[in-house]
């Protein structure tokens, strides 16, 4: 969730949660615990008070590079532990289903 308001900030939270396919309430709860420790920041969209803008805080920035190493070395670790081919393959089904699920929602 982090890497992704990295990625874009001022995101609104509903853009967030849609990049990430989870529900808003899931969102809501995994950016209270980025906001706990201040790593992101929430305001008031002005186009719809509804809304909220989410971007990182200075703190989130400083460890922006850390955190994409580390999720290269998680990414690196799963394809020694199943092959590469494997991995892949797993990455194209999610994304599959994903879709799927999208064009599905109920």
């Amino acid at each position: 969730m982090l890497r992704a308001v990295l990625a874009r900030p001022g995101l609104l939270q509903s853009e967030l949660a849609d990049e990430l396919k989870i529900a808003r309430a899931t969102a809501t709860r995994g950016l209270d615990g980025l906001e706990a420790k201040g790593l992101v920041v929430r305001s008031k969209s002005t186009a719809d008070k509804r809304e909220s803008l989410i971007t990182p805080t200075a703190e989130a920035v400083a460890i922006k590079d850390a955190l994409n190493a580390a999720s290269g070395a998680v990414t690196q670790r799963l394809q020694g532990v199943f092959g590469a081919e494997v991995f892949a393959g797993f990455v194209e089904q999610a994304k599959a289903i994903a879709a799927r699920l999208a064009s599905h929602p109920e």
